[in-house]
């Protein structure tokens, strides 16, 4: 319900945004709201322009008891529940809509962050702790790319910054400093499991910009288990892309080479944890020396180049003291 959640008494709004290519407007007749919506998709908006075609417009309106309403396009599609599931569904939907309308890159099942030029892609099926580990890195000074979709530019090797809010849970969020006090009340309901974070809400300014593919790290989350990082062959470091995808049989054969091309110059680990700081001390530490090798590489020095390290130089991100994680990364 709206009522008593203090969400104040702005006037509605309406705003523009663009999740890849799929553009799509959203009006909130509900006070306060449409800043708090506008928080979680600020990295998308886009100003308002009579070009643009026709596009699919959201709008979300309360009823007299108090629960939340919202229509697409006029038609009716949630017809009464608590603004929680109302943004939960709306944010779910524009995201999944996001992503298959990068129909020319690769999107993969996984998070992305980047360290300067070096973007790092962290496959791994539901469960595995993506967001719990890309948020960490963020905080620790990685700049945020995605927590789900990791849209990979074939042709160029790239990672395209997928900015959605986080979905993190509860145990998550409370592992990372004082993140809770930093989060929007309205939707801190005491029985949310798990809730939207927007990246600003880790780290101000801690959106990416599009960098080479140089380090992979396939997630694994395991209680109690002892937190290790292996080397991977680059033939399961393709199949681990592969099966993480979205969209790989859009490809076919070409996609297949331009993939293994890519995968050549990456460094490719396996992460196991359950010790958050452990890990990400370890990814700190690779990826530091993939940025430093980049640099000699570009500065035309012999050796500098991608492939794994046994011995990865001493990280200069700053990775804070944290418990080990609990029943759920």
């Amino acid at each position: 319900m709206v009522d008593g959640c203090g969400l104040g008494a702005d006037p509605p709004t309406e705003a523009l945004y663009r999740m890849h290519s799929h553009l799509f407007g959203l009006r909130c007749e509900i006070p306060g709201v449409g800043a708090l919506l506008d928080g979680f998709l600020a990295p998308f908006r886009v100003e308002p322009d009579r070009d643009h075609p026709t596009i699919p417009k959201y709008v979300l309106g309360s009823r007299p008891d108090g629960l939340v309403k919202l229509w697409l396009d006029g038609t009716e599609i949630l017809p009464g529940t608590s603004l929680e599931s109302v943004v939960d569904h709306l944010l779910w939907e524009v995201s999944r809509s996001g992503i298959d309308s990068a129909v020319e890159l690769l999107a993969v099942h996984a998070g992305a962050v980047s360290w300067g030029d070096t973007g790092a892609v962290l496959p791994g099926a539901s469960g595995s702790g993506k967001s719990t580990m890309v948020a960490a890195l963020v905080e620790a000074g990685c700049e945020y790319l995605s927590d789900e979709a990791a849209l990979i530019d074939l042709d160029s090797g790239l990672i395209r910054p997928y900015p959605r809010a986080l979905w993190m849970s509860e145990t998550s969020i409370d592992l990372l400093g004082r993140l809770r006090e930093r989060l929007p009340r309205e939707l801190g309901a005491p029985n949310r499991w798990e809730r939207h974070v927007a990246p600003d809400h880790i780290r101000p300014g801690a959106v990416g910009e599009p960098c080479p593919v140089r380090c992979l790290f396939a997630l694994t989350y395991e209680k109690d288990a002892p937190t290790a990082l292996e080397p991977m062959r680059r033939g399961e470091a393709i199949l681990t892309v592969i099966v993480n995808s979205f969209n790989f049989t859009h490809f076919g054969g070409s996609g297949l080479v331009a993939l293994a091309k890519i995968v050549g110059g990456v460094r490719p680990y396996r992460l196991r944890f359950s010790d958050l700081d452990r890990a990400v001390r370890l990814v700190a530490g690779v990826l530091e020396t993939a940025k430093a090798d980049a640099d000699l590489s570009a500065e035309g020095v012999p050796g500098a180049g991608g492939g794994p390290s046994s011995t990865p130089r001493r990280p200069r991100l700053t990775a804070p003291a944290r418990k080990v994680l609990g029943s759920k990364a």
